[in-house]
């Protein structure tokens, strides 16, 4: 049998039409949120990375609150809709890197970082491959710094494999292999982090195409001790 397909299989076009207008993730706004509360950091001197970024609604977000970006996503697609999309004078505060989360992107960081956003990203890879990620994860991360994104629980429809009503590439994307945490698990993860925000959501919803879908997910938002 082959292996699930990855993210970087996915034609991801359709996706970023239907999320377009979508704004940017609600833990990367209380994580900047957080920041801006801290008064003493400049602004100028605070670099983040964007894991998955997509085309970049939450990069976009990022830059226009004066941070640096490095934006690391597997769509070439994605990439070049976000530097297309933005001002020139964003432009120089954004490092596009076309690389999946599974590979080792830690060593192209300049530095550890302020703030590593992984909106709806890191939970879709092979079960062997997450531990590594979430290293790489922890690792980039300065002291103080924060973590903000999802991870998926165990009641999502994605961990049962079930279909959509959709055909062609929306199938490809309901067979991909995922990881999936409870609560619990989840909250060891972040073992070397503060706690500032944890939400679990698990309930009946509509994916990015308005198809219904069961969620089970983990927002965080955590800073790094």
């Amino acid at each position: 049998m082959p292996p699930a397909p990855t993210t970087a299989d996915y034609d991801w076009s359709d996706w970023f039409d239907a999320a377009k207008s979508y704004p940017p993730r609600d833990t990367l706004l209380r994580a900047l949120l957080a920041f801006d509360a801290q008064p003493a950091v400049s602004r100028d001197d605070r670099l983040a990375v964007d894991l998955g970024c997509g085309d970049g609604r939450d990069t976009v977000e990022m830059l226009r609150r004066g941070w640096r970006v490095i934006a690391i996503d597997a769509s070439q697609a994605g990439l070049d809709r976000l530097t297309g999309a933005l001002p020139e004078a964003l432009r120089s505060r954004v490092e596009p890197v076309r690389l999946r989360f599974q590979d080792d992107w830690l060593s192209r960081l300049p530095r550890r970082v302020e703030l590593l956003n992984a909106s709806f990203a890191i939970p879709h890879c092979r079960p062997e491959e997450f531990p590594g990620i979430w290293r790489q994860v922890t690792d980039a991360i300065a002291p103080g710094g924060r973590f903000a994104g999802q991870l998926f629980g165990p009641d999502d429809a994605w961990a049962r494999k079930v279909p959509t009503a959709a055909s062609g590439p929306s199938l490809i994307w309901d067979a991909m292999d995922r990881v999936f945490h409870t609560a619990d698990e989840a909250r060891r993860l972040l073992s070397g982090f503060d706690i500032e925000f944890f939400d679990e959501v698990n309930r009946l919803g509509n994916n990015a195409q308005g198809l219904p879908k069961h969620w089970h997910v983990h927002h965080i938002v955590a800073r790094k001790r």
